[in-house]
């Protein structure tokens, strides 16, 4: 499935803000522009205790059974159009003007935290209408919990505080534990409601094209890289290490960020969505096209030069996505549109080490390497099926003694394609899924520790025993999901209509 986003005009409030934003190259960005619109939810403890006091009905819809063994903590669209609450610790939503198809976590940039608030930085890139007014940008979401006004950075308005006190059990009632978030954007404006705002054409550093596929990393002490794949059949390169230490000290006066990147990779012929950065030799990056390509480079002199460039051309069909070994420098998996997935070792150039040839019974999307040491791998297909494979049990000779390798679980829970998958950084027995059907699972393999080559058995109603969370909050095509190390369970989701920030409370 190739992963794409449909940028049309989705309704009338993106249509004004779309015949706003073709100007801006130019005109100054004026304080009806935007690009990011905050939503604030709030989690109460006495909902909770509420629910704990109350016979749980499985088949209703609005259910919050958090109960960790074999129900699974569900975040579900009520009737009005609210999501159930009691389920997270804390939930937020950031509308853009223009989707995300990919976004990424700095996990080695934000330090850990185990309480509230909480700060995180994330990247994203744009699928904007035109090549010219698409951005990676970099934002940092600050979390509070019960938040005074001692606490607001970025100029609260009147307008925050009348809405803060509207309830007057919140001050009265200490037991509430409400949840707000700031967003700090990489062009940051008030708008006349309050309201947090980030100028479209200005904000963010500029990217030719279209963004497929944007990671990060900590490439040495001091660096951090941002490295995103184009529809322009290239692969641009940013120093991000200033943009963020700006960030991270920004105010309401932040100005535009006009870096460019410092080096744009070309060696592809078309484009592509596989992308991921080595976590053992943090300065390895591999990139792989639509054509069957995959490339492995490094970086030298500060992302400036490119250099140790390997390539292959053993997939039959486009590299929808690759993930390094967690453990080996020299060691990476793809997937792709010819259903398999595969091991390489850069030191042979000929073929894949390992191989799974009929992995799925369509086009492979996502691949996740267990990044704690435990030799497995999760794929996610067009065929809706999420499967875990133990690398041990992949022969060496791939599938030519005609005995094709057993996933060692498999879930056909979700009605779509799956679209992301992440394993846990806290957690090496869970991961997250993201699919077509407009949900986000998260599964936990230990609660099947006896019978992992099941298919979803020991269920309980129409939820399999492993399947801890169901986030069903987004409504338009979900395309990728990242953890946040820096929190433990902490989730972020990107879709057509905005990113979500979630942590579930039964994880």
């Amino acid at each position: 499935m190739r992963s794409e986003l449909n940028t049309g005009d989705t309704g009338d409030e993106d249509d004004d803000d779309n015949e706003e934003v073709g100007n801006e190259e130019d005109d100054e960005v004026s304080d009806t522009e935007d690009i990011i619109h905050e939503e604030y939810h709030e989690s109460s403890s006495d909902q909770v205790d509420e629910n704990d006091n109350e016979d749980v009905d499985t088949s209703t819809a609005n259910e919050g059974v958090t109960n960790r063994e074999n129900k699974a903590g569900r975040g579900v669209q009520l009737k009005d159009g609210e999501l159930d609450m009691s389920v997270y610790d804390l939930f937020r939503t950031m509308k853009l003007s223009w989707p995300c198809l990919s976004v990424d976590a700095f996990g080695s940039f934000d330090p850990v935290q185990h309480k509230s608030p909480y700060t995180l930085t994330f990247v994203a890139g744009s699928q904007a209408d035109k090549d010219k007014e698409n951005r990676i940008y970099l934002f940092k979401c600050r979390s509070f919990a019960k938040k005074t006004q001692s606490e607001v950075e970025f100029g609260e308005t009147e307008n925050d505080s009348d809405s803060s006190s509207s309830d007057e059990d919140d001050e009265s009632d200490a037991d509430i534990n409400t949840t707000e978030d700031d967003v700090v954007p990489n062009k940051k404006q008030k708008t006349s409601n309050g309201e947090s705002k980030m100028g479209e054409g200005s904000g963010g550093l500029k990217h030719d094209g279209c963004c497929n596929r944007v990671r990060q990393s900590k490439v040495n002490k001091d660096t951090f890289m941002v490295a995103s794949w184009s529809s322009k059949a290239v692969v641009s390169l940013y120093n991000v290490t200033a943009s963020l230490k700006r960030l991270d000290a920004s105010s309401s006066s932040y100005e535009t960020d006009p870096q460019t990147p410092v080096k744009v990779y070309t060696a592809h012929s078309t484009e592509g969505y596989g992308l991921d950065w080595s976590p053992v030799s943090t300065n390895q990056i591999a990139s792989g096209d639509c054509s069957g390509n995959l490339h492995v480079w490094e970086l030298a002199d500060e992302g400036s030069r490119v250099s140790n460039v390997c390539k292959f051309s053993g997939s039959r069909g486009s590299v929808e996505d690759i993930q390094w070994s967690p453990a080996e420098s020299t060691v990476l998996s793809t997937c792709g549109t010819d259903s398999a997935v595969r091991i390489w070792d850069k030191r042979t150039l000929t073929k894949s080490m390992l191989s799974v040839d009929r992995a799925h019974s369509s086009d492979v999307n996502v691949i996740g390497w267990n990044p704690q040491g435990d030799p497995f791998i999760v794929s996610g297909g067009d065929d809706c099926q999420l499967k875990v494979w133990d690398l041990r049990q992949i022969s060496k000779s791939g599938n030519s003694s005609g005995c094709s390798p057993v996933p060692v679980a498999q879930f056909g829970f979700h009605k779509g394609p799956i679209t992301s998958v992440k394993w846990n950084p806290n957690e090496s027995t869970q991961f997250a899924a993201s699919s077509d059907d407009n949900t986000v699972s998260i599964w936990d393999l230990s609660l099947e520790r006896d019978n992992l080559s099941s298919s979803a058995d020991g269920e309980e109603g129409d939820l399999p025993a492993q399947l801890l969370f169901l986030h069903e909050g987004q409504q338009t095509l979900i395309k990728e999901l990242t953890w946040h190390k820096s929190v433990a369970h902490m989730l972020l989701s990107s879709a057509e209509d905005g990113l979500h920030l979630l942590l579930p409370n039964n994880l």
